[in-house]
């Protein structure tokens, strides 16, 4: 994996105003901001898991719709690695994902972020999506520096309707494991099992039009306070 923990977070404050023409890095980052991406992951041992990241003009991702993130993390597009069997011409997305307190512990992570790294495709006509991500890796760093295999993942831009669409059915699978019997096993019953978490009532379910801020404050719930 030719992922470069130490560099993934290097993106320019003023990103939107600073692109070069001339390079091919620059007008794929201009023509990626804004976007929304669902991905598509098999990561934390959770199979088959959909959630979204927003690809901000400052450089930073936004992780929601059934990924959540300590806060902002940051992306940027990087040419391929020949070192790791990776043609030169290829493009790469690579962002970061500062985990909650609780993630670093329960998924023994004490770098205490993961780093996402897929091969970059632009769509070639106006009926493809506008970018589509393929053979995607996410890796954690070890105390020593060791960059260690977490899952995979592949991505498509999405429009607003289809992100709608992603976060409700996150937010109703998240209900369903809250209620989910301890034998019975479901993508979301690590995380709510982790958190402690309760079952919550119909005014507090995670439905569409619900802020995904909720949703990561009910991971990070502490069962001590209650």
């Amino acid at each position: 994996m030719a992922l470069r923990a130490t560099e993934a977070g290097l993106i320019p404050a003023e990103l939107e105003v600073q692109f070069d023409p001339n390079s091919v890095v620059d007008m794929a980052e201009k023509s990626l901001v804004g976007t929304t991406l669902r991905l598509d992951s098999s990561v934390f041992g959770f199979p088959n898991f959909q959630s979204l990241v927003d690809l901000r003009g400052d450089g930073t991702v936004y992780f929601y719709g059934g990924m959540v993130s300590k806060e902002p993390g940051n992306w940027c597009v990087v040419e391929g690695d020949p070192e790791n069997g990776e043609r030169p011409d290829d493009l790469y997305i690579e962002f970061t994902q500062p985990l909650t307190e609780r993630y670093k512990s329960s998924f023994s992570i004490p770098g205490g972020a993961c780093f996402w790294r897929a091969k970059l495709e632009m769509g070639k006509d106006k009926k493809a999506p506008k970018a589509s991500f393929d053979g995607g890796q996410v890796a954690s760093e070890s105390e020593k520096g060791e960059l260690t295999s977490e899952g995979i993942f592949t991505a498509v831009s999405v429009t607003e309707d289809v992100a709608i669409g992603v976060q409700k059915k996150s937010a109703e699978a998240f209900d369903r494991a809250l209620t989910t019997p301890k034998a019975e096993s479901t993508g979301f019953k690590t995380p709510a099992r982790i958190a402690g978490i309760k079952k919550i009532g119909s005014n507090r379910q995670l439905a569409a039009g619900k802020d995904d801020d909720e949703l990561a404050g009910l991971l990070e719930d502490d069962p001590s306070q209650r």
